[in-house]
């Protein structure tokens, strides 16, 4: 079966960025807008969601969805697990 990349336009992903930081106090205006497009429409495709009223809706009446949707946008990575000098400090301290 082919896979079907969900329809988000430009000012759909604008109006989801304005609700979810009204609702969910969130402000996702640093990342670039390619990259929540991206990230947005991976999310909708994992739940099998076509178009942005859908899967607006879908946020709306499924209180876990935002963190499902947090945690496919952000940048999970940190330095400070994988920076020697952080625990030697820590040690010292």
């Amino acid at each position: 079966m082919p896979v079907i990349t969900p329809l988000l336009e430009a000012s759909e992903l604008e109006d989801l960025l304005i609700y979810i930081n009204k609702n969910y106090q969130v402000n996702l205006t640093g990342y670039r807008r390619s990259t929540l497009m991206r990230r947005t429409q991976t999310r909708m495709q994992q739940i099998r969601i076509k178009n942005y009223q859908d899967y607006l809706d879908y946020l709306q009446q499924q209180p876990d969805e935002i963190e499902a949707l947090l945690d496919t946008i952000y940048i999970n990575y940190t330095y400070f697990f994988r920076d020697p000098s952080m625990w030697i400090y820590l040690a010292d301290q």
